[in-house]
C-alpha cells in the first residue's frame, strides 16, 4: 500500500537522524566535564591592570620630592637654632628618613595590594563564568541528547501509525479482491453447474424411452 511504502521510507529516514544531537551533546558533555582549575597566580597577573607601575612609579616619586623637602627643612631648622652639622641635626635627619621610610612601605605595600586585589577579583570572576558555563554546557548536553532521542522517537512513532493505516487499507483491497476473484470462480463454475443442471431434468425422461435394435 502506498501509505505503508511511505511509513517505511520514514523509518529509513529516521536512520541516524539522532546523531547530530548526539555530537552536539557529546561536545556540551566534554566541556561540562572538564575541570575548572583553581586561581593561580599567573592568572592573576594576567588580569593586572597595566598602569598598576605608572601609578606606583609615580605616586612613589611625588614622596621622594616630598622627603627631600622635609629633610631640608629639618636643615634649615638646625641653622637657624646653629646646630647645623652637628649631632642633633644628624639625629632629626636619621629620625626623619626612618619615618619617611616606614611611610613609603606602607603606601608602596597598599597600591600593590590594591592591585593585587583587583587582579584576584577579577581572574577569581572569571574563574566563576568558566564554572558557570560548565554547568551550562553539561545541561545543553542533556537538552541536546533528548532532543535527539525525542525526535527519532517521534518519527518512528508517525511511521508506525503509516504502516498501520496502510495495513487496513491492504485489508480492505485484499477483501475487494478476495470478492471479484470469488466471482470470477462462480462466473468460471456456472457452465458446468447448468449442464449438471439440465442432466438432471433429462434423466427421468430418458430411462422410460426403451431402446430399440437394428440389424
Amino acid at each position: 500500500d502506498p501509505t505503508q511504502q511511505a511509513g517505511i521510507a520514514n523509518i529509513n529516514q529516521s536512520y541516524g537522524m539522532a546523531q547530530p544531537y548526539f555530537q552536539q551533546a557529546a561536545q556540551y558533555g566534554q566541556q561540562g566535564a572538564a575541570p575548572v582549575a583553581n586561581v593561580s597566580g599567573a592568572d592573576i597577573q594576567n588580569y593586572y591592570n597595566p598602569y598598576q607601575q605608572m601609578v606606583i612609579d609615580s605616586t612613589m616619586a611625588n614622596i621622594n620630592e616630598a622627603d627631600q623637602r622635609q629633610q631640608q627643612m629639618v636643615k634649615g631648622n638646625a641653622a637657624m637654632s646653629g646646630a647645623l652639622g652637628g649631632d642633633r641635626q644628624a639625629v632629626a635627619q636619621a629620625e626623619l628618613a626612618r619615618q619617611q621610610g616606614l611611610a613609603r612601605n606602607q603606601t608602596l605595600a597598599g597600591l600593590q595590594s590594591q592591585g593585587y586585589g583587583q587582579a584576584f577579583e577579577a581572574a577569581r570572576s572569571q574563574q566563576a563564568n568558566q564554572q558557570t558555563n560548565a554547568a551550562r554546557a553539561a545541561q545543553a548536553a542533556g537538552i541536546y541528547g533528548n532532543l535527539g532521542a525525542g525526535a527519532q522517537q517521534a518519527q518512528l512513532q508517525g511511521a508506525g501509525a503509516q504502516l498501520g493505516a496502510g495495513q487496513v487499507a491492504q485489508q480492505n483491497e485484499q477483501a475487494r479482491l478476495n470478492a471479484l476473484y470469488g466471482q470470477f470462480q462462480q462466473q468460471q463454475a456456472f457452465p458446468y453447474q447448468q449442464l449438471g443442471w439440465l442432466a438432471g431434468i433429462t434423466a427421468p425422461i430418458g430411462s422410460q424411452m426403451g431402446s430399440t435394435q437394428t440389424a
